[in-house]
């Protein structure tokens, strides 16, 4: 059972980000394993929960927490001999952006770290199955100098990924669009100038997650240290 006290502040915490009407947001539910993005890397053995409604906060929580022993993180961790009193976890809260598209930028392409290029992957709706590796994507590889040229492309899939309930027509109506890529270069080139802006602060390639929306904006969602061989 989840104690009392943390009960009461989660669901407190989830007025202050949507005050007005909390059961009427959807929200993400995400772990953050301690340890998860310094040396080691836990990304994408934790479970990550999307769409999730009000009610269904504190079960969300108890799901991230137990995907902290699933096969896969107890694995990794007898592999790197991590010793499991070194285990914990904690869980994030975010409310769900409207994606329409979603991906994954690398500051520097890790296939080729010697060339001066970004590596971005995109799919339409949320991003969970382009970092997942589950879903067909856009791929484009583009100049870390301005004005951010794309230097080569390969168009994966149209299908829609996972999306809000709310996008799902608009996702549906893009069905068809199988030989375009779901990023404009304009749109690609605003992910490597914003990559490059984050990269510049924490002084570190990194890998980032982002969405954008049917208003064009950006989301950033996350980002960690890019592992270079």
């Amino acid at each position: 059972e989840i104690p009392p006290d943390l009960r009461q502040e989660i669901l407190k915490a989830v007025v202050l980000i949507r005050p007005n009407r909390p059961e009427s947001g959807l929200y993400s539910v995400r772990s953050s394993a301690v340890g998860e993005d310094g040396d080691l890397s836990f990304a994408g053995l934790h479970d990550t929960l999307l769409n999730v409604a009000f009610r269904d906060l504190l079960s969300g929580y108890k799901k991230i927490m137990a995907s902290l022993y699933n096969p896969a993180a107890l694995e990794y961790r007898i592999k790197r001999q991590i010793p499991f009193s070194d285990m914990a976890m904690a869980v994030l809260y975010q409310e769900m952006v409207p994606g329409r598209v979603s991906g994954v930028t690398y500051s520097i392409d890790p296939n080729a770290p010697h060339e001066n290029v970004c590596l971005v992957t995109a799919a339409r709706g949320l991003g969970k199955a382009v970092v997942e590796g589950s879903a067909a994507v856009d791929t484009l590889r583009l100049s870390r100098d301005p004005p951010y040229p794309v230097l080569s492309s390969r168009i994966g899939g149209s299908e829609s990924n996972a999306v809000q309930p709310s996008a799902l027509q608009a996702a549906e109506s893009r069905a068809g669009q199988a030989q375009e890529s779901c990023l404009t270069a304009e749109c690609a080139s605003s992910l490597v100038e914003t990559a490059l802006i984050l990269e510049r602060f924490f002084k570190h390639p990194l890998d980032i997650e982002w969405s954008i929306d049917d208003e064009g904006r950006i989301w950033i969602l996350q980002a960690r240290p890019l592992g270079l061989a």
